[in-house]
């Protein structure tokens, strides 16, 4: 933490930390704005990306998102960081679902509406998932590490998406629409705000629906949003493939990233 106060400019003891994953660390020190931090190259690349698109998207949402004050982005990893408005509320939980179901229900399905009809601008690239590609990498790298009966599920899953695999239209995603990301005041149960929009690309809506109702996400949502709109049962027969490939996605990255150590 000292050294981030140091690169601010500003006391230790005044700064705490809002969220730290992989990518970088967000740090506040109650003023009303937010110090990000990128921990990679890849990262620094994709909170550029962010800042480019997200003045066009605001002003297509009914709540906020980041908005850019200052930024530091040239600077070597660990020194680089940028300032946005800190936008109040609290990272949407299962608990605060539950206890405002009905309201955030209606309010996210409008949100992702919102999302979905946005313009794109010529930084938002195309970003479709190659399943046939994750396929053969899946054969490849993780089949000599599981059970048979394993492999033949996945085979049946994969199979059974290349044969009914439907057509969508292409649309602006978020692209990692986790609950996470969605911030809200718990007590009234109104949505604040939506962040990280550093993966916000031309895709498949699917990805946000999935990405949001998966497991570690809110899964009461899927019931919710079939009952106020069941037109949305093609969405989720492409979203629950998406799904099903989250963890195999993990376990690819996890060999990839162990094997690249050993090679450093």
């Amino acid at each position: 933490m000292s050294a981030y106060a140091n690169i601010l400019g500003i006391r230790e003891n005044s700064l705490c930390v809002l969220g730290e994953g992989d990518n970088g660390v967000v740090l506040t020190d109650n003023s009303g704005v937010v110090f990000k931090f990128p921990k990679s190259q890849m990262a620094l690349q994709q909170l550029k990306h962010e800042i480019k698109i997200t003045g066009h998207i605001s002003k297509s949402l009914f709540v906020s998102v980041p908005e850019y004050k200052s930024v530091s982005l040239d600077a070597p990893i660990g020194e680089a960081y940028c300032i946005y408005n800190l936008i109040e509320g609290v990272p949407l939980s299962k608990e605060i679902y539950a206890t405002h179901r009905g309201k955030l229900s209606k309010q996210i399905l409008l949100l992702l509406d919102e999302i979905h009809d946005i313009s794109p601008l010529e930084a938002m690239h195309e970003n479709k998932t190659n399943f046939e590609a994750m396929y053969k990498e899946i054969q490849v790298l993780l089949f000599p590490c599981i059970e048979d009966k394993i492999k033949r599920e996945i085979e049946l899953q994969f199979k059974a998406h290349f044969n009914s695999a439907q057509s969508y239209e292409e649309c602006v995603v978020h692209g990692d629409l986790g609950a996470s990301n969605i911030l809200c005041d718990p007590e009234s149960g109104t949505i604040t705000g939506i962040i990280d929009w550093a993966e916000a690309s031309v895709y498949d809506m699917a990805i946000d629906y999935a990405s949001l109702t998966c497991a570690v996400g809110i899964p009461l949502c899927k019931e919710d949003f079939l009952m106020l709109r069941p037109s949305l049962h093609a969405v989720f027969e492409r979203a629950n493939f998406m799904q099903y490939t989250f963890p195999l996605q993990a376990a690819l990255h996890d060999i990839k990233t162990s094997k690249g150590a050993k090679h450093v």
